[in-house]
């Protein structure tokens, strides 16, 4: 009943503003906009005003603002907001813990009969608040994309046949072309996260041309996924060693479906469309169509198990497991290339989930007890699974080839190692000693060794010679490229490592920083791994101009997680004074300023005194350290 009477208010209250004159638009289709924080719930038009109704999301704790140089562009003219309710312009509102701020923003009267405006964060040239092609009729659908157009005109071959995977040394390139990129948008950096025989991934950024393109060009040793992303879009496709392709990003699609009120409106499109020169052009295409997601975990799941044994445990993934290959096997409408691409993703879900059986049972444990895991120590013990679980992997047909088309390759596989950490129970669990696990298996840990420029244990050395020389082919390629990149960036970076102080744990820390006496100095704690201190670093790197004056200095460590080509390869483009501690050196320094996390930020000031910097990571390095230094008198 209140339902119905919010319904007839809602219809008397339009009803009241059209008898004013005024139009009324809710929940505004658009053609393309920057980012998915900001979403537009109604626009009103009158003769005095218009009206922008918005939501801004971010994080609890976060903050949006919104600019006094917003403005709507409508015919080529441009219409200042004048104020705003819900939040004051040029102003941080710190978000609440919904994570959401509802706002209005009030423009003058724009002309009668315009269809569609922009609206655009005028201070911003990359990163604002702007939404293009905001449509004020309704009845006018927003035009699908020319990328789209385009693509749907092509005739496209059925994935009736999955390819066999295979192991294959090739040149693979990858075109990125971002259709419908705007001057004023966001994601000018394209990433792409290759999965790799030899460990989790590999990452390459490039730069978009003046045309909205860029080109990957890597090694590529096996059949595998490539993740593309930026800040508009990501996604995923299958490509074959020495693949040549084209990706084109539709941007207008990526944007429709990252939106929280217009990702259901029409019908879902590709959001990207792959061609050229790959077999698996195919199933690529039909992969983009596909969007039911992962039918394998129910949301009831963790509700579910709560409370189960190993046994009930097991069996209960077991018969998850079974359920989606049933239900995947009727479903006549996927092609039969694509069916056997996500029967083996399910597998190797399902790997997944009896591996981490003790880890999803704690979850289950907590959710139903409302226990952060901030909390460590809980009244619970998880059950134990033993080879007679883990045997159920033989079910799962996991050891052959095939396994490099999972997406959750190799993670999957070293969830198998893990808690399966020997040759012998792995031939017991399998039930053979031959396959791509067993191969796969004896060279865990030698990238490890390369990327850290350590020479092969004699069991690695055994292990090679035993099994397909392919592999051994491969190590001698990757060694030769890492010896080529360390000759290439150790001269640079060796103007910016510092020698770790030889003394004792308990005084290393003050042992660096007391080589700079007298300056401020600003401790960044990060590994090359870590996502979010690459961001950081990236985007305070040109901004440490602005401390030239300050007599700051910026020091960067890194533990030996971080693999030493790796590190090389990175600082070269970092400036500051670098230190790699050893594995103690740094649990020592981080359990000392109670570091639980990186990145992670200690200021010194000129008196020598240390403190660790949490607010850095919510404010920014570059405001933070100028409030700090201010604060100082620096």
């Amino acid at each position: 009943m209140m339902k119905l009477n919010r319904i007839v208010m809602a219809c008397l209250f339009t009803s009241i503003l059209y008898a004013c004159g005024e139009r009324v638009i809710d929940y505004p289709a658009f053609e393309i906009k920057n980012s998915s924080g900001l979403e537009i719930t109604r626009v009103v038009l009158n003769d005095t005003a218009t009206v922008v109704y918005a939501e801004a999301y971010t994080y609890p704790g976060g903050w949006v603002r919104v600019d006094s140089s917003m403005y709507i562009q409508a015919e080529g003219k441009q219409y200042l907001v004048q104020r705003s309710e819900g939040l004051t312009l040029n102003e941080r509102f710190v978000m609440t813990d919904s994570g959401m701020c509802s706002f209005k923003l009030f423009f003058p009267p724009i002309p009668r009969g315009v269809n569609t405006i922009d609206l655009i964060e005028g201070r911003m040239n990359l990163g604002g608040w702007h939404v293009w092609g905001l449509n004020l009729n309704p009845e006018i659908e927003v035009a699908p994309s020319s990328i789209q157009r385009e693509m749907e005109a092509r005739t496209w071959e059925e994935a009736d046949v999955l390819p066999p995977a295979e192991l294959k040394m090739g040149r693979t390139r990858v075109k990125v072309c971002l259709c419908g990129y705007r001057e004023l948008m966001d994601g000018r950096d394209v990433e792409i996260l290759v999965s790799d025989l030899f460990c989790g991934g590999r990452e390459f950024t490039e730069r978009i041309d003046k045309d909205y393109n860029c080109t990957f060009e890597f090694d590529q040793y096996s059949t595998t996924w490539v993740y593309l992303s930026n800040a508009l879009f990501r996604t995923l496709i299958v490509l074959a060693p020495g693949d040549d392709v084209e990706v084109y990003v539709d941007l207008q699609e990526a944007t429709r479906q990252a939106s929280r009120y217009q990702n259901n409106r029409i019908k879902a499109h590709p959001l990207v469309y792959v061609i050229g020169d790959s077999k698996y052009i195919a199933l690529n295409h039909a992969l983009q169509n596909y969007s039911r997601g992962n039918q394998f975990f129910p949301e009831s799941f963790y509700k579910d198990i709560n409370g189960m044994n190993a046994d009930e445990y097991t069996a209960y993934v077991m018969k998850l497991y079974r359920a989606s290959l049933d239900s995947l096997a009727s479903d006549t409408t996927i092609p039969s290339g694509l069916r056997q691409y996500l029967a083996i993703g399910i597998k190797s879900f399902a790997a997944r989930f009896i591996c981490d059986g003790g880890r999803n049972l704690e979850s289950a444990y907590r959710e139903a007890n409302s226990i952060d895991w901030d909390q460590r120590e809980i009244d619970f013990e998880a059950p134990v699974f033993t080879d007679k679980h883990f045997s159920i992997l033989k079910e799962l047909d996991l050891n052959n080839l095939n396994v490099l088309y999972s997406r959750d390759f190799p993670y999957s596989i070293n969830d198998i190692f893990y808690r399966v950490n020997t040759s012998e129970r792995l031939e017991k669990v399998l039930g053979t000693n031959k396959g791509f696990l067993f191969d796969y298996f004896k060279i865990q840990g030698i990238y490890g060794q390369l990327e850290n420029m350590q020479p092969l244990t004699k069991e690695q050395q055994k292990n090679l010679a035993s099994i397909d020389p392919y592999y051994t082919r491969v190590v001698e390629q990757v060694q030769r490229q890492i010896e080529a990149k360390v000759a290439a960036s150790k001269e640079e970076a060796g103007k910016r490592i510092r020698e770790v102080p030889q003394v004792p744990v308990e005084k290393l820390f003050d042992a660096i920083v007391s080589r700079y006496k007298g300056k401020a100095v600003l401790v960044d704690f990060w590994a090359t791994w870590c996502g979010p201190c690459r961001s950081s670093i990236a985007q305070f790197e040109p901004r440490k101009k602005r401390f030239e004056n300050d007599d700051v200095v910026f020091v960067y460590l890194t533990g030996e997680s971080s693999p030493q080509v790796k590190w090389l390869e990175m600082i070269t483009g970092i400036q500051g004074d670098h230190y790699r501690l050893s594995e103690r050196q740094w649990n020592y320094v981080c359990d000392h300023f109670g570091i639980d996390g990186i990145p992670s930020y200690v200021f010194v000031d000129k008196q020598g005194k240390a403190s660790l910097r949490d607010d850095f990571h919510q404010i920014g390095i570059e405001t933070g350290l100028r409030q700090v230094l201010d604060s100082i008198g620096n």
